[in-house]
C-alpha cells in the first residue's frame, strides 16, 4: 500500500531526527523482552519478514483510504499533579493527528530527501468512545498507584484494554532506565510481534504528553513512540535513512 510506505517514510523522519532528544527507550525494551523470552528472537524475525513481504506485495495506491485507530489512555498517578486533565490528554491526541496528517506547523523542516514522499498518512487516532464491555467511555482510565513512579512494563498489568481493538497509551510520572545508563526516559514503545500482545502499546511521562498542563515539552514524544508501535525503526537502524 502506498500509504503504508508513505507512513513509514514520514515516521522515519520524525523518529530519526529526534531519537536522542526524546529519550526513547524502545530499543532497550525490545532487547529486554528478547533476553527474557528464549526463542522470541526467532519469532520476532519471522514477524518482521512477514511484514516486509506484505508491504512488498501490497504497493497499489489507495489514495482515498482512511484508518481510524481508537485509543485508550491509562493515566497512572501517585500525586494529584500526575492525574493530568482531560484537556491535556486531548491536546496530546491533537498533536499526534497533526503529525500524521502533516498539518503540523514545522513541515518546513522536512529534510529534502523525504519531501517527495511527505503527505497525509490517512491515519487518525481518536479516544475510544465504546469500552470493552460495550459501554460509553471517554477513552480515559485513571488509576492511583505508586508504580506510576519508576514505571516499566509492570504498569501495563494495572490497566489495559485488548490491543486487538485499542491502542493502549500508558501515562506515568517517571520511567525507570532499562540499563545502567544515565538520562531521562521520556517514553518507549513495543514493536508489533516482539512480545506478548498484552503489553503492546506505549508508555510516556505525563510531562512529555501534549503541550499544556504538566507538559514541559513539545508533545512529539508520543508521535515518535506510536511510530515504533507501527513497526517503524529509528532512521539509523536497518537502512531506513
Amino acid at each position: 500500500m502506498k500509504r503504508l510506505m508513505i507512513m513509514a517514510l514520514i515516521g522515519c523522519i520524525s523518529i530519526g531526527a529526534n531519537a536522542q532528544s526524546y529519550g526513547c527507550a524502545t530499543d532497550e525494551n525490545l532487547q529486554q523482552m528478547l533476553d527474557n523470552n528464549p526463542g522470541s528472537a526467532a519469532a520476532y524475525a519471522e514477524n518482521q519478514e512477514a511484514f516486509n513481504q506484505f508491504a512488498a506485495n501490497n504497493t497499489a495506491s489507495r489514495a482515498d483510504a482512511e484508518y481510524i485507530i481508537p485509543c485508550v489512555v491509562h493515566v497512572l498517578y501517585s500525586t494529584c499533579e500526575g492525574n493530568i486533565s482531560k484537556a491535556q490528554i486531548e491536546d496530546g491526541i491533537r498533536l499526534i493527528n497533526d503529525d500524521f496528517a502533516r498539518t503540523n506547523p514545522d513541515t518546513g523542516s522536512t529534510r529534502a530527501p523525504f519531501l517527495p514522499f511527505a503527505a497525509n498518512t490517512g491515519v487518525e487516532f481518536r479516544l475510544a468512545r465504546i469500552d470493552p464491555d460495550g459501554d460509553p467511555t471517554d477513552g480515559i482510565v485513571r488509576v492511583e498507584t505508586s508504580q506510576a513512579v519508576g514505571a516499566q512494563n509492570n504498569v501495563k498489568g494495572i490497566s489495559r484494554w485488548s490491543s486487538s481493538n485499542y491502542m493502549n497509551i500508558w501515562i506515568v510520572e517517571s520511567i525507570a532506565n532499562f540499563t545502567q545508563g544515565q538520562g531521562t526516559i521520556l517514553g518507549y514503545a513495543q514493536f508489533p510481534g516482539s512480545g506478548s500482545w498484552t503489553t503492546y502499546g506505549l508508555v510516556v511521562r505525563n510531562d512529555a504528553f501534549g503541550t499544556i498542563g504538566t507538559s514541559n515539552a513539545d508533545g512529539r514524544t508520543v508521535t515518535h513512540e506510536i511510530g515504533h508501535c507501527l513497526n517503524l525503526y529509528h532512521t539509523f537502524q536497518n537502512g531506513c535513512g
